[in-house]
């Protein structure tokens, strides 16, 4: 081996950890990597970075891509990597290296996470239509869960996300990006251990004094359940400056749909496996499609339909789809089309559904839970709905609608 040069020596002499960044692949599995490694790469606490070089290694510290890129304190983005093999990675152990600075001053810092990658994949992908669709894959066997028990993903405009699942923890976790925005997590949750079953609206919320991050546990009990399937569809959605009246411009909302399925019975047997589908509208107009939809306020004299208690927009085969959230209004979703739906309405613990034959397509909308509308010509519309109305104080109410209509043929749609 060719010892290095003194200089080069005492660059990387001048580098020292602490680096408060972490990487997370989008699925460890080696088809779901063919010719690109695809990393989420995230500030720890939000923290404030220059740009970064991330180097991608394998266990003999060949480098096999490196990258630059522009401060991941700016917006969440997925890292992709380019190999030069247009294969699949092959399996094994690998080592991710970032260098950069923090952007109040100091010198150069390094952070780096172990991933290993294990046969199989190869329907985890990343694509981008009108839609930004993220398949994200945790998957392990035989008691090896270290290196690949866990998946990042985004939220455009919203933050950063992890879905871990290994014999400790199992959760969905979410970072916002901005410390001055409430961002909330709605989920409908069905749980099965087996001899029990378990259905559950869930809300995770991101505001002032909650820390800098917010869960939604897989598991039902701790230490968790040995065995365990489940499902969550729901919605990630920006509510604008924390304590505003509404009127701020929202980063769109971020759908997911999740299933899962774990067996710790026998430590040396154990296994996790997790696909989740993430999707977020782009300015592109291509199929598949999703387009976000969004009513926010606080205090009533903010929530008339002339200011922030109505929202419209036009959804290609199905006309106006609108929400309308409004003091001393019926809340609801209206969709203008001549075609009918299945709505669906999800509360606490309990779900409810009706067929509408033929538009326009009316539903109203719980003040805590979520409104699932398939239509019969293929869309599927996902809101999840927070409002108070009843407070003896016009300024304590509020309403929260934050809905994503999607095109038929969306990955995610089958829960």
């Amino acid at each position: 081996m060719v010892p290095a040069s003194p200089a080069l020596a005492a660059k990387h002499a001048k580098v020292k950890p602490g680096l408060p960044l972490t990487a997370s692949p989008v699925s460890t599995l080696t088809g779901d990597n063919v010719g690109e490694v695809k990393l989420v790469v995230r500030p720890i606490k939000r923290a404030k970075l220059k740009a970064i070089q991330v180097t991608f290694r394998n266990s003999k510290n060949k480098v096999l891509a490196k990258k630059k890129i522009p401060s991941p304190s700016e917006a969440p983005e997925i890292v992709r990597l380019k190999l030069k093999s247009k294969g699949p990675i092959a399996a094994g152990k690998y080592r991710v290296r970032m260098v950069g600075k923090k952007k109040v001053g100091g010198g150069p810092l390094y952070a780096q996470k172990k991933i290993v990658f294990a046969k199989g994949g190869g329907g985890s992908v990343t694509t981008e239509t009108g839609a930004l669709v993220q398949q994200v894959t945790v998957d392990w066997y035989g008691g090896e869960s270290s290196g690949r028990d866990t998946a990042g993903f985004v939220a455009p405009g919203i933050g950063y996300g992890e879905v871990v699942c290994n014999e400790t923890t199992q959760w969905v976790r979410f970072f916002g990006s901005n410390g001055g925005r409430e961002t909330a997590m709605m989920t409908w949750t069905y749980k099965n251990w087996g001899t029990y079953q378990e259905k559950s609206l869930q809300e995770a919320v991101y505001t002032s004094g909650t820390g800098f991050d917010f869960n939604e546990g897989l598991n039902k009990f701790s230490p968790p359940e040995k065995t365990s399937t489940g499902s969550f569809d729901g919605v990630i959605s920006d509510r604008g400056p924390i304590g505003s009246a509404g009127g701020a411009t929202l980063a769109p909302v971020t759908s997911l749909s999740l299933d899962w399925e774990w067996d710790f019975t026998n430590p040396s047997e154990a296994r996790c496996h997790v696909e989740a589908v993430f999707a977020t509208e782009t300015n592109l107009t291509t199929y598949p499609l999703a387009r976000s939809l969004q009513v926010q306020w606080h205090g009533e004299a903010n929530g008339n339909a002339a200011t922030n208690g109505y929202r419209a927009i036009e959804f290609p085969g199905l006309g106006t789809v609108s929400l309308r959230c409004e003091p001393g209004e019926p809340r609801q979703i209206r969709v203008e089309s001549p075609n009918g739906a299945k709505i669906t309405t999800r509360e606490a613990s309990e779900d409810s559904a009706i067929t509408e034959g033929a538009g326009p397509v009316v539903a109203n909308l719980p003040n805590n839970g979520m409104v699932v509308v398939e239509m019969s010509s293929g869309q599927r519309i996902l809101v999840a709905s927070r409002w108070k109305l009843n407070d003896p104080n016009p300024a304590n109410n509020y309403c929260s609608l934050a809905a994503q209509v999607m095109s038929a043929g969306l990955p995610g749609q089958s829960l």
